[in-house]
């Protein structure tokens, strides 16, 4: 029987819902189903700073309560309860490190919810906030090309010929990896000829799944964050589409994958495949401080532990210019026409 119940989408249990403005309050309930020995805890993670914990309250028949102010710098909070029965500890977090929602019982340390703290200066820009978003992933929109053929695609690649074709993974029977991508076509000419259509449904916003240079369909395995992925089109593509929709009333937003690359890029080269030194091969590469690594070259951080997706370290300095300086990658895309970005593993 799970006695311990918290459900971090539901307001009588956490209230307010959502991220929070730094310092502000936050209430924190948990409901047992029996009765506990000994204090029942809220226990808390902030990044930055140090963990602790906070004795809850006891606010009705069987709900304990806890009010507390987040921290006065941004970052995330993370969360968990414990409480004693039958002279043992048991734990209330998370049912999964990806989900919110209802949680589980645990006998150790559990996965714990999350709220995110920002600053109080941070501001929503005007246009975004009454303003209907459609998000594209764009091998799977529209093949703008004529009799939809299909022109760049990796070698080895799975080529559907119908739209309506179910996904296909293709994987390592021993590592499970994905060994052979399958695409369907779309490209941003495709989404440039259904500006109408999205205009007619009211659209003032696109939110594009990441258009960069990448090996897999969903190309959040950057391999140059200053290309637009050839089976896409081109950067004169992209900027043609930006015009137009602009005419349209309509904006365009990136996303920016910027916590990791893919190992088959510029900037790691572990399959070889660009030109110059990549942090995979030598530790002299100009891109080797980017990375995480335990033992060079193949003990590294990694999104998820995925090999193929490594983590990049983004308080190196010269990875900051890249992305945010002057001739950014950040600038480089607004000046082609994009006017913002989501975010990925923000």
């Amino acid at each position: 029987m799970e006695w311990m119940i918290h459900n971090s989408f539901e307001k009588v249990y956490r209230e307010p819902f959502g991220a929070l403005c730094t310092g502000a309050q936050l209430r924190l309930t948990l409901r047992l189903q029996l009765e506990p020995e000994g204090p029942v805890l809220l226990h808390l993670h902030p990044e930055p700073g140090e963990a602790g914990t906070v004795e809850m309250k006891k606010t009705g028949e069987d709900l304990w309560e806890a009010r507390i102010r987040v921290p006065g710098d941004p970052g995330l909070l993370w969360y968990h309860f414990s409480a004693g029965r039958e002279g043992r500890r048991f734990f209330c977090g998370r049912k999964t490190p990806e989900t919110g929602g209802r949680g589980a019982m645990y006998g150790e340390m559990p996965p714990s919810w999350q709220v995110t703290v920002y600053r109080p200066d941070a501001r929503v820009p005007g246009w975004f906030t009454d303003t209907a978003i459609y998000q594209i992933f764009p091998d799977r929109f529209r093949n703008g090309h004529p009799e939809g053929r299909v022109e760049n695609a990796p070698a080895g690649s799975l080529i559907h010929a119908c739209w309506e074709d179910d996904p296909v993974y293709v994987r390592d029977p021993g590592t499970g990896a994905v060994t052979h991508w399958d695409f369907s076509g779309g490209t941003l000419e495709g989404i440039r000829q259904k500006l109408d259509y999205l205009k007619n449904l009211g659209i003032g916003c696109i939110y594009l799944n990441p258009v960069f240079m990448a090996a897999s369909n969903h190309r959040y395995d950057t391999a140059d964050y200053l290309s637009t992925d050839p089976m896409l089109g081109t950067t004169e593509e992209f900027e043609k589409l930006c015009r137009q929709a602009a005419r349209r009333g309509i904006r365009i937003v990136l996303d920016g994958v910027f916590s990791h690359t893919g190992s088959d890029s510029i900037y790691f080269n572990r399959e070889g495949r660009f030109p110059g030194t990549g942090a995979w091969q030598s530790a002299d590469s100009p891109y080797y401080p980017w990375y995480r690594f335990r033992r060079h070259p193949d003990d590294y951080e990694s999104w998820w532990d995925i090999p193929v997706l490594p983590n990049v370290n983004e308080n190196d300095a010269g990875y900051q210019e890249f992305i945010l300086g002057e001739e950014g990658v950040q600038k480089t895309w607004m000046d082609r026409g994009a006017s913002g970005w989501r975010l990925d593993v923000a």
